[in-house]
């Protein structure tokens, strides 16, 4: 890699030996797609990329509709070729304008209305174009570009064609395309770790939360050894654990928290608040606001060290009675309004054990089940109190965190590490985009 001389252009300064040309004359072919509209059935159809499977610069195939072949008429015109670059030509104002090349992840696909597929001439490399487009100055250029309503916007092929880019020569453009690629492809792979380590997590808390671990730190088998078990309101679980309901092993009961008036944010205690309960398992002190309070309202909604929180409401139903737990208190701390607090009874379960337990698909089927919707979803103190929770001895509920808590760390140190990755590309398109670096 060398650093280049640099000239005056009309988007900014680009090496002496780059072009600037306008989209439109490095196109071959555009054509908007099918109208027809996507059902989930796969059988016999053909699947239809739509802009919310494009993200900017990457496909984003997790979801996937699918359209009957004979309500495409110009099928064979509209099927998708590895190196069509998908553009994103109508939607809110911050995501109109996402594109992502299309590199034969599907054996075959069509596009829907609300894409372009651009098609570039000989010798063009699509992923250097798609690579500009979706950086922050590719971003802003292409927004000046935008028509329509507050809610929705569109950028049309009449104007996109003008759309000015860095040329450099064909053969840098296809080097700096392989660069990206392979770090994109670096982060694909991580992401897929990470996306397995937690699949197994899920499996492994699954198991541990309702067949425990024998004598020898393995899993029960409720199969092959269906002495260990019992009948309970959980369904079979081990002999030897109890059941109790939240309320029972709740010390003092379940509260709510500190009411906040917003001129008393941004300065005094921490307050953990309905947001901070998404954070990863565990709520961390370091990333909540602070709120003023008085001494005697700091002691009555203050927070300790297993201390378990739950939302009160929800937009919607599956975000209702969402729980996590304080783990550690660097500071003191308070609990605002529209969370609920249990504090575990210590001499009994261990307060990740619980908080693990009531994020369980059991659980939240449980909390959901008693929730009430009219505007919004909301949950009350009587509401979770009944809870069952399953209660192994102590020393079993402290093994099971330590396995949960080694796959968490796996999982963090491999998003950090995903997280450079993305840190790394985001430096890179910046130096070899903008000629900075050449290659």
């Amino acid at each position: 890699m060398s650093k280049a001389e640099f000239k005056d252009s009309p988007i900014g300064k680009i090496p002496k030996d780059w072009d600037v040309l306008p989209l439109g004359s490095v196109v071959k072919s555009t054509i908007l797609g099918t109208t027809a509209r996507g059902i989930s059935a796969v059988d016999g159809n053909i699947p239809l990329i739509k802009m919310g499977n494009l993200n900017w610069g990457k496909l984003v195939l997790n979801q996937i509709e699918h359209v009957h072949r004979s309500a495409i008429p110009e099928m064979k015109t509209l099927k998708l070729e590895y190196g069509d670059l998908l553009f994103n030509t109508r939607n809110t104002p911050e995501l109109v304008g996402k594109t992502a090349v299309w590199r034969n992840e599907l054996t075959e696909a069509v596009y829907d209305n609300n894409l372009l597929r651009i098609r570039f001439r000989k010798g063009i490399a699509p992923p250097f174009v798609c690579a500009y487009m979706s950086t922050g100055a590719g971003k802003r250029r292409m927004h000046s570009l935008v028509t329509g309503t507050t809610s929705v916007a569109a950028i049309y092929w009449k104007n996109l064609e003008s759309y000015l880019l860095p040329w450099p020569r064909p053969e840098e453009q296809h080097r700096i395309a392989e660069i990206l690629d392979t770090i994109d492809e670096a982060i694909q792979k991580t992401e897929a770790v990470i996306a397995k380590l937690k699949g197994m997590r899920d499996g492994l808390l699954h198991d541990l939360l309702t067949r425990g671990l024998d004598e020898h730190g393995k899993l029960r088998d409720p199969i092959v050894h269906p002495e260990q078990f019992k009948d309970s309101p959980l369904g079979r679980i081990p002999r030897e654990w109890e059941v109790r309901q939240l309320i029972d092993i709740a010390v003092g009961g379940i509260s709510n928290g500190f009411f906040k008036k917003p001129e008393l944010v941004g300065s005094g205690y921490r307050l953990v608040n309905v947001s901070d309960l998404y954070q990863d398992f565990g709520v961390d002190l370091n990333l909540v606001e602070r709120v003023n309070a008085t001494k005697q309202e700091q002691s009555k909604y203050a927070v300790q060290p297993g201390d378990c929180f739950f939302t009160r409401s929800s937009l919607n139903l599956l975000g209702i009675a969402h729980c996590n737990v304080l783990r550690e208190l660097p500071e003191s701390a308070l609990f605002e309004c529209h969370l609920m607090r249990v504090r575990p009874d210590q001499h009994k379960i261990v307060p990740g054990f619980l908080a693990h337990w009531c994020r369980s698909s059991w659980a939240r089927k449980f909390f959901m089940g008693r929730a009430k919707q009219v505007t919004m979803t909301t949950i009350a103190q009587p509401d979770i109190s009944p809870l069952p929770v399953p209660i192994p001895s102590l020393p079993a509920q402290k093994r099971i965190i330590e396995l949960i808590d080694t796959h968490d760390t796996r999982i963090r140190a491999e998003e950090a590490y995903c997280d450079k990755l993305k840190h790394q590309k985001k430096g890179m398109m910046i130096d070899l985009l903008t000629g900075r670096v050449r290659v």
